[in-house]
């Protein structure tokens, strides 16, 4: 799958409770052209969701009160095609199995390797706004 548009049609949603990482994260998004939105919290992505055109959410697993997976289940109330991705640095086969469970289109371990981010955003994107490649037959 192909993105349709340019990277600057699409809307990011980075949520971290450490500012270090959200900043790491949009350093890498920025720069190729994606419109990136920070939340420090899961109920602060939710109030995003709820105010903004969000295309994807990133979003760290471990945070004070709403988990990754929490606030992913609950953002898919508000918006539900939105791609997911989750970021932790301890990730384990329980994780693995209930991101698969929660329709996660994947979960990368930090400190996130920036090319890996860029290739899993696009084919994020790719798979929910994109467009079918031309065919070489």
């Amino acid at each position: 799958m192909e993105l349709l548009g340019r990277p600057n049609d699409y809307h990011i949603l980075v949520v971290d409770d450490l500012e270090s990482c959200r900043n790491h994260l949009r350093t890498v998004l920025e720069p190729v052209g994606f419109q990136v939105h920070q939340a420090e919290s899961g109920e602060e992505a939710l109030d995003v969701l709820e105010d903004k055109l969000i295309h994807l959410l990133c979003c760290d697993m471990h945070m004070k009160r709403l988990s990754g997976l929490q606030t992913v289940q609950l953002a898919r109330q508000i918006r539900p095609p939105i791609p997911c991705i989750l970021v932790t640095a301890q990730a384990d086969d329980r994780l693995m199995q209930q991101a698969m469970q929660a329709n996660v289109f994947s979960v990368l371990s930090k400190p996130v390797d920036q090319h890996e981010l860029l290739f899993t955003t696009q084919r994020a994107l790719g798979r929910v706004y994109g467009k079918p490649m031309a065919s070489s037959s």
